[in-house]
């Protein structure tokens, strides 16, 4: 009886470890009190199609080759290009270089030449002080917007009073990068990482940031 006992309760601690672990901080937290989000975990598919061989074979040959300038354009063929977003109460913000003379196209896009093993490099010099926590005044420092996505997918970069606030940024966190569920290289979402805002008040709240990858021709709609 001891020895079942023993192997219930072995049995339940491993179920509540395995739901945990899929769970992301909630709270609002503070610049000072901000804790990174739990990685999720979730199982991956593990069926393998013709197709995710030759992706999953591509990337390995650019990870082990010298040439940057092959591995990204490799990377761009296979999987498309690479924009930051940030998803507030249901509605995303591309990070947008400022263009004086109000022309935009997809080269503005802050992020098209990172790729899947070199998330975040576009951020990283942005961040003056080096602490992986990219701040508003960071942003503004570097002439970078978050414009607005509407509904019917366009970018509404000719209207600055529709962009998310810099000011409102509190940081984003650029350390930790969650996965997105089984992408398998595909375009789309590609992984998550965590942004802090507050709200007029101060009250501060953690929302999602957002890397896709994206085929220039679905970066050249944002535009149209």
């Amino acid at each position: 009886m001891k020895k079942i006992l023993f192997l219930l309760s072995v049995m339940v601690l491993s179920t509540l470890s395995a739901n945990a672990s899929n769970f992301t901080l909630q709270a609002s937290p503070s610049s000072s009190t901000y804790q990174p989000a739990i990685r999720n975990t979730a199982p991956q598919s593990h069926a393998t199609s013709v197709g995710d061989a030759f992706c999953k074979g591509m990337q390995n040959w650019h990870s082990q080759t010298s040439s940057s300038a092959i591995r990204n354009s490799v990377n761009t063929a296979l999987y498309g290009y690479d924009p930051y977003m940030v998803e507030i109460n249901g509605v995303r913000y591309m990070m947008i270089k400022d263009n004086n003379d109000g022309v935009f196209n997809k080269n503005d896009i802050l992020g098209i030449t990172d790729t899947t093993s070199t998330v975040f490099a576009s951020l990283r010099p942005l961040d003056l002080n080096r602490d992986n926590r990219l701040t508003g005044q960071e942003l503004t420092k570097a002439g970078i917007r978050l414009v607005k996505i509407s509904s019917s997918g366009k970018l509404l970069h000719k209207d600055k009073s529709q962009d998310f606030k810099n000011s409102n940024i509190v940081f984003i966190y650029m350390t930790e990068l969650r996965k997105a569920y089984d992408n398998n290289g595909r375009t789309g979402d590609f992984g998550y990482y965590d942004v802090v805002i507050q709200d007029a008040k101060g009250k501060t709240q953690l929302v999602t940031g957002v890397v896709t990858f994206e085929t220039e021709q679905e970066l050249n709609k944002y535009f149209k």
